[in-house]
């Protein structure tokens, strides 16, 4: 069985947490995350440590499209804040990607 491509939107606590239980899974291949925090690559540094560092996007709050157009993604989880849950599934569906959000849509 192929592992699933998976991108993150949002590494705030709740992305983090998310990203962390992914990494323990190794059905899932985290290949990009977005965020708007100007200290993403620290984070992921970190969260990281030791193994490939997926593909960041953080330069502004539309950039998750970028990384959608840039990337063969299977599954997107979406942790950012609630109120851009529903653009963000909307642009991950178009994009022909499963969508997880972290809470209801």
């Amino acid at each position: 069985m192929k592992n699933i491509r998976t991108a993150i939107i949002g590494a705030g606590y709740r992305g983090r947490y998310l990203i962390t239980l992914l990494q323990k899974i190794n059905l899932f291949d985290i290949i990009a995350v977005s965020d708007i925090s100007p200290n993403l690559s620290e984070i992921i540094s970190q969260l990281f440590a030791g193994e490939k560092i997926p593909k960041i996007y953080n330069s502004g709050t539309d950039d998750y499209r970028r990384m959608l157009n840039e990337n063969t993604v299977d599954l997107v989880i979406i942790a950012s804040p609630w109120h851009l849950h529903k653009g963000q599934t909307i642009e991950a569906l178009k994009s022909g990607c499963h969508v997880a959000i972290e809470v209801k849509g």
